[in-house]
């Protein structure tokens, strides 16, 4: 049980390790995302294993991109949304708003889609709460990072959405243990 739990937890210290002590660039932070979820589950891919950490590297970069660059459509479409309301009156509402759909909800559910396909995500109800459980984290740490400045968002992105995966590739594994 104790080898288990140190693969499942793994990942997501080593991800906030990197990132905290080296300061990395958000930039980078797909490869060591990619990197990360790769190597510690060398052996768990569809795919062979070296094929399965570059997949993991791109699966992280087209994540990352295209949450990115939905940030243009998901403020075009907050401000025709909006646009005839008092709700959100300035900017900074819309901008909030911008900020908390692409990088947290729309990343965390292509990562999930993504790496889908890279390894045996078991379609079962648990999954489906892993993922609805981590998204809910992540916009509330989004949340708690823009209005009142507690914790790195992005550092938390990366712990969740790594123990997310490792829980949902290892979960029967788990439930074997538990058993």
């Amino acid at each position: 049980m104790k080898k288990n739990i140190i693969k499942i937890i793994s990942p997501s210290i080593i991800c906030a390790l990197i990132i905290l002590l080296t300061e990395l660039p958000l930039e980078y932070y797909p490869i060591s995302f990619g990197l990360i979820i790769g190597l510690t589950n060398w052996n768990l891919h569809k795919y062979k294993p070296y094929l399965g950490v570059l997949l993991s590297v791109l699966a992280s970069f087209v994540s990352f991109f295209i949450a990115f660059y939905s940030s243009f459509l998901v403020e075009n479409l907050v401000d025709f949304i909006f646009k005839e309301t008092d709700y959100f009156v300035g900017d900074e509402s819309r901008g909030t708003l911008t900020f908390i759909i692409s990088p947290f909800i729309i990343a965390p559910i292509l990562v999930f889609l993504v790496y889908s396909y890279i390894f045996n995500f078991p379609k079962v109800k648990r999954t489906t709460m892993i993922i609805l459980i981590s998204i809910v984290l992540l916009v509330l740490n989004a949340c708690l990072a823009f209005y009142y400045g507690i914790g790195k968002p992005y550092v938390f992105w990366q712990v969740i959405m790594a123990l997310a995966i490792q829980l949902i590739v290892y979960q029967k594994t788990i439930i074997k243990t538990l058993k």
